[in-house]
């Protein structure tokens, strides 16, 4: 109920919401005045499916949220497509590690252009591929990332090796 979701979110400024053990997607959509003031949302291992990754992305009550982790849900290409096509002006930080996310779904979720403020993007452990990375590194991303977060074992040594002496774009 409202009392119970109310009394999740702390008084703070830094009001953060846990999904998954307590908190569904349809107890977010019954109580969306609320999430105006989340600023922090974890979903890690909530077993968030693509089509909530989509109801997700298309509430734009949370227009205050800065970090969203979505790690180790199995979100895959869909979902962070999905993601990419919701409105984030404030996100800051975005840990999608351990989705089986491909480069097809890191394209949209990237080249939207609907994370302004994003400076931190965490893919590790997706299924990226060299080149994938290679071209995420030298697109022009808006904004520019300050920290990208990938695994050598998904690109190989040599390759990251390759991609940490390039110079950045």
């Amino acid at each position: 109920d409202l009392a119970s979701l109310n009394r999740l979110l702390p008084a703070s400024a830094e009001r953060s919401l846990r999904l998954g053990k307590g908190i569904t997607i349809p107890e977010l959509l019954a109580h969306r005045a609320l999430l105006s003031h989340v600023t922090h949302l974890q979903g890690t291992q909530s077993a968030l499916s693509w089509k909530e990754a989509t109801i997700l992305a298309s509430l734009s009550e949370l227009e205050a949220l800065r970090e969203l982790d979505l790690s180790q849900i199995h979100l895959g290409a869909l979902g962070a497509s999905a993601l990419g096509e919701g409105c984030w002006p404030m996100l800051r930080a975005l840990n999608l590690s351990f989705n089986h996310i491909t480069s097809t779904g890191v394209r949209t979720l990237i080249e939207g252009g609907t994370t302004p403020a994003l400076r931190t993007l965490d893919l590790s452990t997706n299924q990226l591929g060299h080149e994938r990375v290679r071209a995420l590194m030298a697109a022009p991303l808006h904004p520019p990332q300050e920290e990208m977060q990938i695994n050598q074992k998904e690109i190989g040594p040599q390759a990251a090796v390759g991609l940490a002496r390039e110079p950045k774009a």
